[in-house]
């Protein structure tokens, strides 16, 4: 596995800029500081104007390694990293303190279809359809490989020494990441596309049959429903209930064992994107209602926001955030009024690392990223 020198090998692409003292932005052979909480540059991905007005200050932009003709495929967020993935393989792991590489690694051949990451401990394990890669978090050293017993489809769900996977011929794989070996399998006869999740200690499978599993960590189901139309998000959990927005036009909340229905929300729409709970209050997004919010108790609506779209990044204060491409809208906890709206043309993806007050970033499809922390 070759580790990249980025200098060498990608002249003037690395920036690392800061505003702690400033923005120091690296390249071409020259340095520029931008300072002061007065700056807004064109060039800054989010200007700090836009950043103050939704709570936040802009704290360092970066950007990540792109080979020609890729773009930026997918960014994880952990506590200390921010990993990013473009589609020539190439991954990058920033320091999430700074914005500054950690380090970088070539995957393989492009050709090969990576479905996600995950982190344990010091290990962050990289995964395609067919492998997993054991990386050391600090230094990017390539600790571990395994060959997968099937092919897989989804990103892993990590549960002890088990990573857990979605396949195309329907099976759940749970792989042993410490021994490189299938640990067991369940069939569900229809293909798995949607990332299995956890819920206590269990496991919550949805394939393309519409059909939603739940398994115990040995393999064993404890809870079994057929919905009539499968997911294009993941399932939403609490210690005993299973929250799922179906394309079958409703959102379900079931029990963890017997995957029974506590209460069903019909739309007019298939739903699509992500419902996000925070407290007692499931946010999803209805094509024809906007931003609805339901109580998770009994699926009753608190309110709804005509105005906003989109999956809910994090709450700020008294107010939610929601990002649908080329806009973040900002709603009143309370009452749901609309009290903002930014736009953001430029944004491939927008994520915050946690629920309430998350720190959030934001990404280009060329790999520019920004971070935002709360300012109050």
């Amino acid at each position: 596995m070759m580790k990249f020198r980025l200098p060498h090998v990608f002249h003037c692409l690395t920036i690392g800029l800061t505003l702690t003292a400033g923005l120091l932005a690296a390249g071409c052979g020259s340095n520029e500081v931008i300072a002061g909480p007065d700056v807004n540059r064109a060039t800054l991905l989010i200007d700090n104007r836009t950043a103050t007005a939704m709570g936040y200050r802009l704290d360092w932009e970066s950007q990540i390694v792109i080979s020609d003709g890729f773009r930026l495929l997918e960014m994880d967020v952990f506590d200390d990293i921010v990993v990013a993935r473009e589609g020539g393989t190439i991954l990058t792991v920033l320091e999430a303190r700074d914005g500054n590489t950690r380090w970088t690694e070539v995957l393989g051949d492009p050709l090969q279809t990576y479905v996600g990451t995950a982190r344990v401990d010091n290990r962050l394990l990289v995964s395609s359809s067919t492998g997993l890669f054991h990386f050391d978090v600090e230094t990017g050293q390539l600790l571990d490989k395994h060959r997968l017993a099937t092919v897989v489809n989804t990103r892993p769900v990590v549960i002890n020494d088990l990573a857990v996977y979605g396949s195309a011929n329907g099976h759940v794989l749970a792989h042993n990441w410490r021994t490189g070996f299938k640990q067991w399998a369940y069939d569900t006869n229809a293909s798995i596309d949607t990332q299995p999740v956890l819920v206590g200690r269990d496991l919550v499978i949805v394939n393309e049959g519409g059909g939603v599993l739940v398994l115990d960590e040995t393999g064993h189901a404890i809870g079994r429903r057929t919905l009539f139309g499968t997911l294009s998000n993941r399932p939403i959990t609490t210690d005993d209930t299973v929250f799922l927005a179906s394309k079958d036009q409703s959102i379900w909340a079931l029990s963890r064992r017997g995957c029974r229905a506590r209460w069903r929300y019909r739309t007019e729409s298939p739903l699509t994107d992500q419902p996000i709970l925070i407290g007692d209050v499931l946010y999803q997004y209805v094509p024809g209602e906007g931003v609805v919010a339901l109580n998770q108790i009994d699926g009753s609506v608190v309110w709804r926001c005509p105005d906003a779209k989109g999956r809910v990044l994090t709450q700020h204060g008294d107010r939610i955030l929601t990002w649908f491409p080329n806009s973040v809208y900002e709603i009143d906890i309370a009452t749901g009024r609309l009290v903002a709206t930014h736009a953001m043309p430029r944004l491939l993806d927008i994520q915050a690392d946690r629920l309430l007050n998350g720190t959030i970033y934001a990404a280009t499809s060329t790999g520019r990223l920004s971070k935002l922390v709360p300012s109050n």
